[in-house]
C-alpha cells in the first residue's frame, strides 16, 4: 500500500538487499538450558549475512561472526573505503548501557522506554545519535550476530527489557523487507525466545561492532531525513511497528487540546431568505444527516458511542449547569473545565480520536476525578465503568492511531476483530469486487470461527433490492474452507431514521431532479444498496445550481486503513450567489487554464467536463469534521463520464478563531497574512476543487477489449520516456487499486494543480484580484504571496501529526 520503506529505507541503518532467492540458515541461540532453533532469511545475496552500513545506507564491512556459533562459517570483514561505523545490539535493557568500541573504546547507550541515545564514551563524540530499525525484525536479527566472549564485551543494567524490546521478535513478521521477518519459534515460551535473544547477544566482540542493525549516524543527517519524511508526507503506518509502550512524556501528546478551538458558522441571513417548502425540505436533510451521528461513532472505535453517551447523561443530570455538578460531587472547577474541553473536542470530532490525524486524545481531568463526576446517577457511573480502560492512554502508541489491527492499531471498520490481517481483507475485498459489491456502506467482522462477515448498513436484515443475489461464499485459495457472507442490518436504526427523514424530505423536493434523487437515497439507506446511491448522484449532479443544496451517504474513504469504506457525512446548506459567480467564471475558463498544467494532452479528458461550482453556506454538516470545499461524487466512472460538482463552503473559509499570532508566521508577515488569508484560501479551493480534481484521465479499460485511449499507441509516460505499459482495468478505480494511499495521493495531485496555476494573475483576476498583469507588490501579488505562506505554513505544521514512535502520521 504505502511504500514508505523506499524513502525511509537511507536514513534507517539497515543495509538488507533484496532478493528473493536467498537461502535461509538455522541458526541455535542458546541462554543457559534453554536451546531455542529459530529461521531467519538474510536478504544480502552477496553475503548471505547481516551487513554494516553507514547513516547513508552505504555498506561499510560484513560482520565478524563468533567460532563458537559452528552453524556459521566465519566470514572476514570487507574491505571499504567508507569509515567505519559502529552497531550497536537491539533489545538493550532501560538504563545506560556501555558498548565496546574496538579494543581499547567504548561508548555509552542510554535506553529509554522510547528512545535510545548515545551520551558519551571515549570512543565516540557525543552528538551522534542512534538511528533505529524500521520494524521489530531487525531487532529480533541480533540473536545470530553475537560474536566473540572477551572481556570487552558489553556490560549493562540490570533493568528489564522495555516492551518494545522484548515483544519485538513476535509482533511483525511480514516486513517488506525478508531480512526483517521474525523468526518463528519452536519455544511453547514467547518470552523464553526474547529471553535467550537478549542474553545471547550480551557477549558481543567489539571488533566486529555488529550486534545488530542499529548503526550510529550523525544527528544532523538523521534529522535531515526525518523532516525529508515528514514533509513528503509519506506514511509509515505500512512498516510493521514495534509496540512501544506509553511513558508519562509520550502520553503528554495526546492529551485534548486546552482550551479547544471554537468558531461560529454565520448562516442566519441565508436560512431566512430561504421559503418555507425550501426551509422544510432543509430541516428534514439536516435531521436524516444527523440521524446518522452514532455511525460515525461506531466506525471511530468501539467506546465512542458509550463516551458520547456518557457526555449526554452528564449534561441532562445537571441540566447543563456543569459548575452545580462540580459543587455535588467534590470535583474542583477546573477539572470540570478540563472534562469540558474534552467534550467540546470529541463532539468536534464525533469520536475519540482527531477527525485530521486520526490520532487519540485523552482528557486532562485524571481518572479518579472523572468517576467522581460519573457518581452523579446510576446511568452515568454504569456507562463510565463501560469504557474507563479505553478513555485514557492505551498499551502502546500504536492503539493511539487508527489503522490497521494486526499493525496493533484501531479500526472499528473491523469490529471485534483484533486478529483480522491485512492479507485477509485484500483478499476478501478483491472476492467481492470481483462479484460486484461496492464496499462503501460496509464493516468488515472476523468470527471466532475464522470466518468472515460483510456487514451492510441497510434498515432492514432482508432488503428487497440487493446488489448482487449471492449472500454467501466458500473461498479459496489462501482462505479455502473459510466462507464469506454478507449481514445486513448494520445500523439498523439508524438507516430506518435516516430513510423516514429522507422520505419526508422528497415530500418537498423542489425539482424533478431533486425528487428522484431522494427516492433513490431513500433505496440506499433503507435495502443498503450502493447501486442506489450512485442512481442518486446521478440525479444529484444533473441539478444545477439549487436554492438549497445537500448530500448524504458513506462518502469519503480515508479512515479506513484500506481506503475503501466510507465515512457516514450529510450536509445541508444554502447557495452564495455573489461567490458563486466569480467560481462559475472560473470554470467556463478551464479549457484555457488545464493546457498549462505540466502534462500532455494525452492525459486529460477528450472533452473537459464542466462541474456544478457553488458557494455555499453551511447549515448542517454531519460527519467527524466539516472541510472546506467537496469534490463528489467519488464514483470514477460518473465523474469521468457524466459530471461531477464542487461546492465551496463559505462560511467555514471565513470563520476565524479569536485573534492571535499564528505559529510559523513571522511577526513582519503576520498582518498581510491576517488580511488576505481568506482570499488565498478561495482561489486556493477554487482551483483545488475545480480543476485540481476535475482534470486528468484515467487510462482504463473501460470493458472488456475496450479502451479510452489508443492501446496499440498509448500516450508515452512524461516521467519514463517510454509508453505507458499499465492501465486500469474495468471496474477498478485509483482508490481500489491503491487503497489507503489513493486518496491521499488524488488530493496532493488536487493541491499541486492549484499551486501550480495560483500564480497565473489572469486566474488572480477572476478572483477580484488585479487587473490580471503581473504586479507582486499589488492586492493580487499579496494574495498571491500568502497563498504560498499558507501553503509553507500547513507543511510545517502538518509534522506534529508525526509520531516518531509508531512511525505513523496520526
Amino acid at each position: 500500500m504505502r511504500s514508505s520503506i523506499l524513502i525511509v529505507a537511507p536514513f534507517i541503518a539497515a543495509a538488507y538487499g533484496q532478493n528473493d532467492d536467498v537461502n535461509a540458515t538455522e541458526i541455535i541461540v542458546s541462554s543457559g538450558t534453554t536451546s531455542v532453533s529459530s529461521t531467519y532469511t538474510f536478504s544480502n545475496f552477496e553475503t548471505n549475512f547481516l551487513t554494516e552500513t553507514d547513516s547513508r545506507g552505504v555498506v561499510t564491512g560484513q560482520p565478524d561472526v563468533a567460532t563458537a556459533q559452528s552453524a556459521l562459517p566465519s566470514l572476514p570483514a570487507g574491505v571499504t573505503t567508507q569509515p567505519e561505523v559502529a552497531t550497536i545490539p537491539a533489545a538493550l535493557p532501560n538504563g545506560i548501557n556501555t558498548i565496546a568500541l574496538g579494543a581499547n573504546s567504548s561508548f555509552l547507550v542510554s535506553v529509554g522506554s522510547s528512545t535510545t541515545s548515545v551520551i558519551g564514551g571515549d570512543g565516540v563524540s557525543t552528538d551522534a545519535s542512534v538511528v533505529e530499525g524500521a520494524t521489530a525484525g531487525i531487532a529480533s536479527a541480533s540473536t545470530i550476530t553475537t560474536s566473540g566472549s572477551g572481556s570487552a564485551g558489553m556490560t549493562s543494567s540490570t533493568e528489564s527489557p522495555s516492551p518494545s524490546s522484548t515483544d519485538s521478535s513476535d509482533n511483525d513478521s511480514d516486513s517488506d523487507s525478508s531480512s526483517s521477518s521474525s523468526a518463528s519459534s519452536t519455544s511453547d515460551d514467547d518470552n523464553a525466545s526474547s529471553s535467550s535473544a537478549s542474553s545471547s547477544a550480551s557477549p558481543s566482540n567489539s571488533d566486529s561492532a555488529a550486534s545488530s542493525n542499529v548503526q550510529i549516524a550523525s544527528a544532523g543527517l538523521l534529522g535531515l531525513g526525518a523532516l525529508f519524511v515528514a514533509l513528503l508526507g509519506i506514511y509509515g503506518d505500512q512498516c510493521n511497528m514495534p509496540e512501544i509502550a506509553m511513558d508519562d512524556e509520550t502520553v503528554k501528546q495526546y492529551l485534548a487540546d486546552r482550551p479547544p478551538t471554537i468558531v461560529p458558522l454565520a448562516i442566519r441571513p441565508h436560512f431566512e431568505a430561504l421559503n418555507d417548502r425550501e426551509k422544510t425540505y432543509a430541516h428534514y436533510i439536516s435531521r436524516a444527516a444527523l440521524s446518522g451521528t452514532r455511525i460515525n461513532l461506531r466506525q471511530v472505535s468501539a467506546e465512542s458511542e458509550a463516551i458520547y453517551d456518557f457526555i449526554i447523561t452528564l449534561h441532562k443530570s445537571c441540566n447543563g449547569d456543569w459548575k452545580k455538578l462540580g459543587v455535588d460531587t467534590g470535583v474542583s472547577e477546573a477539572n470540570v473545565q478540563h472534562w469540558l474541553d474534552y467534550s467540546a473536542q470529541f463532539l468536534g470530532n464525533t469520536g475519540n480520536y482527531k477527525s485530521f490525524g486520526d490520532s487519540k486524545f485523552i482528557p486532562n481531568i485524571p481518572q479518579e476525578k472523572l468517576a467522581a463526576l460519573a457518581k452523579i446517577t446510576p446511568e452515568a457511573e454504569k456507562l463510565f465503568d463501560s469504557f474507563k480502560d479505553d478513555l485514557y492512554e492505551s498499551k502502546s502508541t500504536a492503539a493511539m492511531h487508527l489503522g490497521y489491527p494486526d499493525k496493533g492499531h484501531v479500526s472499528n471498520y473491523y469490529p471485534d476483530s483484533p486478529d483480522i490481517g491485512t492479507d485477509e481483507i485484500e483478499y476478501t475485498a478483491n472476492w467481492l469486487t470481483e462479484r460486484g459489491l461496492m464496499p462503501e456502506n460496509t464493516r468488515m467482522r472476523k468470527t471466532s470461527s475464522g470466518d468472515y462477515e460483510v456487514l451492510i448498513a441497510s434498515a432492514v436484515t432482508e432488503p428487497a433490492q440487493r446488489d448482487i443475489k449471492e449472500t454467501s461464499w466458500s473461498l479459496e485459495g489462501p482462505y479455502k474452507g473459510k466462507t464469506l457472507r454478507l449481514v445486513f442490518g448494520d445500523h439498523k436504526t439508524e438507516m430506518a431514521k435516516i430513510a423516514r427523514n429522507l422520505t419526508e424530505a422528497r415530500k418537498y423536493a423542489l425539482n424533478d431532479h431533486e425528487d428522484k434523487m431522494q427516492a433513490e437515497y431513500v433505496k440506499a439507506f433503507h435495502d443498503g444498496s450502493m447501486y442506489a446511491h450512485k442512481d442518486s448522484q446521478r440525479h444529484w449532479i444533473k441539478d444545477k445550481g439549487p436554492m438549497v443544496e445537500c448530500n448524504i451517504g458513506f462518502i469519503e474513504t480515508y479512515r479506513d486503513p484500506h481506503g475503501i469504506r466510507g465515512e457516514w457525512e450529510g450536509f445541508a446548506s444554502m447557495v452564495n450567489k455573489e461567490r458563486t459567480r466569480a467560481f462559475a467564471e472560473l470554470v467556463d475558463s478551464a479549457p484555457a487554464q488545464i493546457p498549462k498544467l505540466p502534462w500532455p494532452k494525452e492525459f486529460e479528458k477528450d472533452n473537459f467536463l464542466a462541474p456544478d461550482f457553488t458557494s455555499l453556506e453551511v447549515l448542517t454538516f454531519a460527519g467527524s469534521g466539516i472541510p472546506a470545499g467537496i469534490n463528489i461524487p467519488n464514483y470514477d466512472d460518473i465523474r469521468q463520464n457524466e459530471g461531477f460538482k464542487n461546492v465551496s463552503l463559505g462560511n467555514v473559509l471565513s470563520a476565524a478563531a479569536p485573534k492571535e499570532p499564528t505559529p510559523f508566521i513571522l511577526d513582519g508577515d503576520q498582518d498581510v497574512f491576517d488580511a488576505y488569508r481568506d482570499q488565498a484560501f478561495e482561489v486556493q479551493v477554487g482551483l483545488h476543487e475545480l480543476l485540481g480534481h476535475g482534470c486528468g484521465k484515467l487510462l482504463q479499460e473501460t470493458e472488456p477489449g475496450k479502451y479510452n485511449f489508443d492501446v496499440d499507441n498509448p500516450p508515452m509516460n512524461p516521467v519514463t520516456g517510454e509508453k505507458v505499459k499499465t492501465w486500469y482495468k474495468p471496474g477498478e478505480t485509483w482508490g481500489s487499486v491503491f487503497g489507503g494511499m489513493g486518496p491521499t495521493y488524488e488530493e496532493c495531485r488536487a493541491e499541486s494543480v492549484a499551486m501550480s496555476l495560483c500564480p497565473d494573475y489572469s486566474i488572480l483576476k477572476i478572483f477580484g484580484l488585479g487587473d490580471g498583469k503581473e504586479d507582486i507588490n499589488g492586492k493580487a501579488g499579496d494574495v498571491l504571496y500568502v497563498c504560498y505562506l499558507s501553503m509553507a505554513r500547513a507543511g510545517i505544521a502538518a509534522l506534529q501529526f508525526w509520531d516518531p514512535h509508531s512511525r505513523k502520521w496520526g
